[in-house]
């Protein structure tokens, strides 16, 4: 939070309530953090509102929290039932987070394949306390999860999903021209990679990214009829830092 007093220095975050725990994954958004262990629980700490932070409650932590459903075990099977009907649900575990301006997201892996979120990215919008499964992607094997400010972009098998409120500046991936939407709050799966197997996607501010497999059949032909990124920043750098090496330099004075 801005009026705490910052760190200059690498400083150890205070896990002193969780002394066997191996943490293996961070996120960071705006004003708060999540922590993933080995076992995909999850913890979280830092500015509480809107309930980011998953513990059911807008205050503020200084230190890493359980977000419950994340710790949860299963009640076991009960004794007076036969055995076929002692089916126990398995732990809701999570496999991968990430973090937006107000809000969290975990993907949660087998057999549930789906994504929970938490906190806000639509300020007018309703603010989740703890986490809960996320109806934008209902349907869809999540893979990854990416949240930039307010926008956020999921991966399925062969899928690639957007959402996000206005305004935005084309970090969702849904093309340019007249008729042409620039954002949604609702999801929609982005046209021009549909079909390839995205890996991994993420997202900054304004802007957003996806690594898509070239040794899976359909992934060349849908990379090569997309346009390539040359903005015209780059090209300039790239034709001033040529210019400067083609240059003869000037030896140096001995004496």
């Amino acid at each position: 939070k801005f009026t705490y007093e910052f760190v200059k220095t690498p400083t150890p975050v205070d896990t002193s309530a969780f002394p066997d725990v191996n943490f293996v994954d961070v996120a960071c958004g705006a004003q708060h953090t999540i922590a993933m262990d080995k076992d995909g629980r999850l913890y979280s700490w830092g500015f509480g509102a809107y309930g980011r932070l998953g513990l059911k409650t807008n205050k503020d932590q200084y230190t890493p929290q359980a977000i419950e459903l994340f710790h949860e075990e299963p009640p076991p099977p009960n004794p007076d039932l036969p055995k076929f009907m002692q089916r126990q649900a398995p732990k809701i575990r999570a496999k991968q987070i990430t973090c937006g301006d107000s809000a969290s997201f975990a993907v949660v892996g087998e057999p549930y394949f789906c994504l929970y979120m938490w906190g806000i990215t639509k300020k007018s919008g309703e603010a989740f306390m703890y986490p809960k499964q996320s109806i934008q992607v209902s349907g869809w094997r999540i893979r990854s999860v990416a949240c930039g400010k307010t926008s956020t972009i999921c991966s399925s098998k062969r899928t690639l999903i957007t959402w996000g409120p206005s305004p935005t500046y084309g970090e969702l991936g849904y093309g340019s021209g007249e008729g042409v939407k620039k954002s949604s709050t609702v999801s929609k799966a982005v046209d021009d990679l549909e079909g390839a197997m995205v890996e991994q996607v993420a997202a900054g501010l304004c802007h957003s990214l996806a690594i898509v497999r070239l040794d899976d059949p359909k992934g060349p032909k849908i990379v090569d009829a997309l346009p390539v990124f040359e903005p015209d920043e780059v090209q300039d750098l790239l034709k001033a830092s040529n210019s400067s090496e083609s240059r003869p330099r000037k030896k140096k004075k001995t004496t």
